[in-house]
C-alpha cells in the first residue's frame, strides 16, 4: 500500500499484476490532504493519518487526524483524533 501526497492525494494498493487500486481518496466530497502513516490492522482495516500540512497549500478541510477504510470500499470513515 502507498500514501500518495502531491497531485494525487490517495491511498492506494498494488495488485500482484501491477494493477493499481485507489482505496481512499476522498473524505465528505472533499480530496485527502497528505495521506501518511498507513497500517493494516489484523481485522484488515486500514488505518491512516491525513494531516492538513505535507503539501504546498490546496488544503480541502480540516479533518480527523487518522482514518479507517477497508479493502472493500473507496473513501474513509472518520475517526476520533
Amino acid at each position: 500500500m502507498t500514501c500518495e501526497h502531491s497531485v494525487t492525494r490517495r491511498i492506494t494498493r498494488t495488485e500482484k499484476n501491477g494493477k493499481i487500486t485507489v482505496l481512499a481518496d476522498s473524505f465528505e466530497g472533499k480530496r485527502l490532504n497528505a495521506p501518511n502513516d498507513i497500517v493494516v490492522k489484523s481485522d484488515d482495516t486500514i488505518w491512516f493519518t491525513d494531516p492538513v500540512f505535507g503539501i504546498a497549500g490546496e488544503w480541502e478541510a480540516s479533518r480527523p487526524s487518522a482514518s479507517r477504510t477497508t479493502p472493500t470500499c473507496s473513501g474513509s470513515a472518520p475517526t476520533a483524533s
